[in-house]
């Protein structure tokens, strides 16, 4: 699972893993895709990163998810598949924000598992 910091949605101790230390995220998007891997008895992996280096990743299978508080609007969508939006706030201005997840496109059995599970979640962040 690719991870680019993005607080309350993404974050690492401290801003950023320390290569060479283990250390685990945290954020809500953390706590669901934790919660999705359990479904399945996944084990995870988590790989911090830029969007860009993630997303780079993803296209090439090294990543099965790339989290990092994305929004419905997302560049991505064009080198991902976009999960449908999850949750829901709003900006300084008022105006609704979506918030959708990134898998790696072609993997449809997989992007249908992870947007039943985040359809069945009560998302607050």
């Amino acid at each position: 699972m690719g991870v680019s910091e993005n607080p309350p949605w993404t974050a690492w101790p401290d801003g950023a893993p320390v290569p060479g230390e283990e250390s685990e995220p945290s954020g809500v998007e953390i706590d669901l895709l934790t919660g999705f891997a359990q479904t399945l008895d996944a084990d995870v992996v988590w790989v911090a990163g830029s969007e860009t280096d993630l997303m780079a990743q993803l296209d090439e299978g090294e990543l099965d998810v790339v989290v990092a508080g994305l929004e419905s609007t997302t560049a991505w969508s064009s080198h991902a598949a976009i999960t449908t939006s999850y949750a829901a706030t709003r900006d300084d201005a008022g105006a609704e924000i979506r918030h959708v997840m990134a898998t790696r496109a072609g993997e449809n059995d997989f992007l249908v598992a992870l947007e039943t599970y985040l359809l069945d979640q009560e998302v607050a962040p």
